[in-house]
C-alpha cells in the first residue's frame, strides 16, 4: 500500500492544517495504480481513475455523488460511518482494514484501505487509498479451504492412525489425540481436554493405580515423566497395570509443539521375552554340549563361544573370547594351520569336515585331540559373514585307537608268529610224511634188494654145495677146498649182510649197545685191516697209525663196524688190485682223526650231501651190490661217540671218508643215554 505524501508536504504537516495545493495533489494521484479517494462527511473531494475504476465507473460519476457510502455494502457501512466518526473526533479507529464495495456489476468486492485524515483546504477530511483485496482473499479462501480439506484428511488419518497419538503446544498442553490414544489409555476416556498439561495426563493415569512402575512412588514417577517430557528425543517401555506394553516416544518438533506416540507392544515384548528365554535356554544347552560351539566373523575372529571351548582355550569366560582369535590362545603354527582352515571355508565356502587337531590345553598342558567340523555362516541375503564350528574331544577315542593298533599289531605279530610256526609244523609234518613215504618206498626197495642180495650168496651156496655132494668121491682135494673156500667166503658175506641190517634196525629202535671203554685204536685199525687182506688179497691195503695214541677211551666194537663198512665201501667200489689207505692220528683237541682213501668210482659233487641219507646210493654205485645203509649207520655210531664223519670225492679218482672222534671223556649221559632215550620216529627225523 502506498503512503501519500503531498507535494512539499509530510502527512504531519498536512495533519498539522496545512492547506493543499490541489493541482499538485492531483498530479501525484492521477496516474496512480492504487484508487485514491478524499472525501468531507462522505462526499467525494477527489477520487483518481484507479479508485472510479475499481468500483465500475469513471471519476465523472463518482465525483457527482454526494454521498460515497452507497458504494459500500450494506453490511460494512455502519462499521466504517463509525470508524471514520471516531478519526474525525481524533479517537482511536483502524488506519488498516477490509471491507466489501458494491460495484456496478455483483457480487460485491473485497478492497484493502489505508485511511489517514488530513487538512483540505482548511478543513478536515479523510484520504482513503484502496487496493483490490479481492484475489488475495480468494487465494486465502482457497488455501484456507485446502488447509481445512488436509486438515480434515489429517484427522481422518490421525483416528485411523494403529499407534496412539497426542500433540502438545509449547507449554505442554494438549492440542489435540486420536482414538487409538484413549483406547491404550481407556481410564483417559472423558477425561481429556483440550488445553489439559502433559503432568495432569499422567497424573490422571497414576491417580487410577494404572502405571505399574509407579506403583508406591506415584509423586516422584510423575515427576520424572514430567522432566523426561521435556527432553528433545525420549522413548521409553512402560508396563501397564493390566500387564500389557506399551512404549511411549516423545518428539519435538521444528515449531515447539510436542507429538507423544504410544505403541502397543505388548506382543513385540512377549516375543522378545520368549525369544529371550529360547537363547537362555539355547544358550544353555550350547554352555552344557560337551563339545566345543564357536562362531567367528570374516576376520575369523570370535563372536559366540560356549563355555567348553572357553575352558579348552584356557579362557576365564565366553566373553573374553569375544573378538579374539586363535592366535591369542594357541602357538604360532597350530594358529596358522586353523587359520588356513577357517578362510578355506570363509572365502571358499569349502566346508572342514572331521579334521582332527591335537592341542594342548592352556593351564594344564595336556594334550588333547579333536575333531573339528567348519562349515560358512551366511547372512539373509546368502553372502557369507563368517563360519560356524563344532569340535569334539576325541582323546579317549585316539587312545583306544591307538591302543587297538597296538593290540592289533600284537595280535598280527602273535598270528604272524603262530602262522609261521603252523607253516614251520606244516613243513615239519610234511617233511616227515615224505621222509615216511620215502622210508616206506626205500624200505620196500631195501627189502627187495636185501632179498636179492640175500638169494645171491644163498645161490652161490648152494650151487657149491650140490657140486659138492655130486663130486665129492672124484673131486680132487684142491678143488674141493677152493669149493668150500668159496662156500666160507660167500656166508661171510651173508653173515656181514645180516649184521649189518640187524645193526641199522637196532639203531633205529634205539637199542643198540652203547659201551665206551679205554681201548688200544691202533689194534683195532689192524685187526680190521687183516680181515679183509685175508678176504680180498688183490687190493692193497695200506696204513699209517704211527700217530695215533696207544690208549682211547671209545666202543671198540661200534668203531669197528664204522672202519669195515668204509673199507668195505673201499673194495667194493675201487677195481681190482688197486691200493686202499687207512691214516690214524692224534688231532689237536686230544681225540683222534682216521681217514679211508680208494682209487675207486669216485661221487658226483652234487649227491655228497645224500650220501649219508638212509637208503641213499650214489648214482656211480649202479651194478654194484649193496644196501644203502652203511653210511647212515656210520654217520650214528661216530656221532654217538660226540665225533664227525666227512666225505670227499672226485670222479673216476677215489674217495676220502675222514671221521673225528673226540677226547675220551665225553658227557656220561649223552654217551649211556642218548641211543635209548631217542624213539625210532625221533631217528628218522634226527638221523637221516
Amino acid at each position: 500500500m502506498a503512503i501519500c505524501y503531498l507535494s512539499g508536504y509530510s502527512t504531519t504537516e498536512v495533519s498539522a492544517g496545512k492547506s493543499i495545493d490541489f493541482d499538485s495533489f492531483c498530479a501525484v494521484f492521477d496516474a496512480s495504480q492504487q484508487g485514491v479517494l478524499v472525501h468531507r462527511r462522505h462526499k467525494p473531494l477527489y477520487v483518481n481513475q484507479a479508485w472510479a475504476a475499481l468500483h465500475g465507473y469513471n471519476p465523472e460519476e463518482i465525483m457527482s455523488r454526494n454521498d460515497v457510502l452507497d458504494l459500500i455494502s450494506a453490511e460494512d457501512r455502519k462499521r466504517l460511518v463509525a470508524y471514520n466518526t471516531n478519526r474525525l473526533a481524533s479517537r482511536s479507529a483502524p488506519t488498516r482494514y477490509q471491507y466489501r464495495i458494491a460495484p456496478i456489476a455483483p457480487p460485491p468486492r473485497w478492497v484493502e484501505i489505508f485511511v489517514q485524515t488530513l487538512e483540505w483546504f482548511g478543513e478536515p477530511a479523510v484520504q482513503c487509498t484502496v487496493i483490490d483485496a479481492q484475489p488475495r482473499n480468494d487465494a486465502i479462501a482457497e488455501r484456507l479451504q485446502r488447509a481445512e480439506a488436509t486438515n480434515e484428511l489429517f484427522l481422518q488419518a490421525l483416528e485411523e492412525f494403529s499407534d496412539g497419538l497426542a500433540l502438545y503446544d509449547q507449554d505442554h498442553r494438549l492440542i489435540v489425540w486420536n482414538r487409538k490414544f484413549v483406547e491404550i489409555y481407556p481410564e483417559l476416556d472423558g477425561v481429556l481436554t483440550p488445553g489439559m498439561t502433559y503432568a495432569a495426563v499422567v497424573q490422571a493415569r497414576v491417580d487410577q493405580g494404572l502405571i505399574q512402575d509407579a506403583i508406591g512412588r506415584e509423586t516422584a514417577w510423575v515427576e520424572e515423566r514430567r522432566l523426561a517430557f521435556s527432553k528433545k528425543v525420549n522413548r521409553v517401555d512402560l508396563q501397564a497395570a493390566d500387564g500389557r506394553w506399551y512404549q511411549v516416544s516423545l518428539k519435538h518438533l521444528a515449531d515447539g509443539t510436542i507429538l507423544q506416540t504410544s505403541t502397543d507392544i505388548t506382543e513385540r515384548r512377549q516375543a522378545e521375552q520368549a525369544l529371550a528365554e529360547e537363547r537362555s535356554l539355547l544358550r544353555a544347552i550350547v554352555d552344557n554340549i560337551p563339545d566345543a560351539i564357536y562362531a567367528k566373523d570374516r576376520d575369523a575372529k570370535f563372536i559366540l563361544k560356549n563355555r567348553f571351548d572357553a575352558e579348552l582355550m584356557g579362557a576365564k569366560s565366553t566373553e573374553e573370547t569375544i573378538g579374539k582369535t586363535d592366535f591369542d590362545y594357541y602357538p604360532k603354527d597350530l594358529a596358522e594351520k586353523l587359520y588356513n582352515l577357517d578362510m578355506q571355508v570363509i572365502n571358499h565356502g569349502i566346508c572342514v569336515i572331521d579334521n582332527e587337531e591335537c592341542v594342548t590345553r592352556l593351564g594344564s598342558g595336556q594334550p588333547t585331540w579333536l575333531s573339528a567340523t567348519k562349515i560358512p555362516l551366511k547372512n539373509a541375503d546368502g553372502a557369507i559373514v563368517g563360519l560356524v564350528g563344532c569340535s569334539r574331544d576325541i582323546t579317549e577315542r585316539k587312545a583306544m585307537e591307538l591302543d587297538l593298533a597296538k593290540h592289533r599289531d600284537e595280535l598280527e605279530e602273535l598270528v604272524a608268529e603262530r602262522t609261521a610256526e603252523l607253516e614251520r609244523q606244516k613243513s615239519l609234518v610234511a617233511d616227515a610224511l615224505d621222509k615216511e613215504r620215502e622210508l616206506s618206498a626205500l624200505q620196500r626197495h631195501f627189502v627187495s634188494m636185501v632179498c636179492h642180495e640175500f638169494r645171491t650168496p644163498l645161490s652161490v651156496i648152494d650151487g657149491n654145495a650140490q657140486r659138492v655132494i655130486r663130486r665129492c668121491d672124484r673131486m680132487p682135494s684142491d678143488r674141493l677146498l677152493a669149493t668150500m673156500e668159496k662156500i666160507r667166503l660167500t656166508v661171510g658175506r651173508l653173515t656181514e649182510l645180516m649184521e649189518t641190517v640187524l645193526s641199522a634196525a637196532r639203531l633205529e629202535a634205539g637199542t643198540i649197545a652203547f659201551d665206551p671203554e679205554p681201548s688200544h685204536p691202533t689194534q683195532m685199525i689192524v685187526d680190521v685191516c687183516t680181515t679183509y687182506r685175508d678176504v680180498y688179497p688183490n687190493y692193497r691195503i695200506q696204513t699209517d697209525l704211527s700217530d695215533l695214541p696207544s690208549e682211547f677211551y671209545l666202543d671198540v666194537k661200534l668203531i669197528r663196524q664204522v672202519l669195515s663198512n668204509l673199507v668195505s665201501n673201499a673194495i667194493k667200489y675201487s677195481p681190482g688190485g688197486s691200493s686202499i689207505w687207512i691214516e690214524g692220528k692224534s688231532s689237536g683237541d686230544g681225540g683222534i682223526d682216521i681217514s679211508v682213501r680208494d682209487e675207486g668210482v669216485g661221487i658226483p659233487k652234487a649227491e655228497l650231501g645224500q650220501l649219508f641219507n638212509r637208503f641213499f646210493r650214489a648214482s656211480t654205485s649202479t651194478g654194484i651190490a649193496g644196501t644203502g645203509i652203511g653210511l647212515n649207520m656210520a654217520k650214528a655210531l661216530v656221532e654217538m661217540h660226540g665225533g664227525t664223519i666227512d666225505v670227499t670225492s672226485e670222479l673216476d679218482q677215489g674217495t676220502t671218508f675222514s671221521l673225528h672222534l673226540p677226547n675220551g671223556g665225553l658227557d656220561g649221559a649223552r654217551r649211556l643215554d642218548w641211543p635209548q632215550k631217542q624213539s625210532a620216529k625221533e631217528q628218522a627225523l634226527t638221523v637221516p
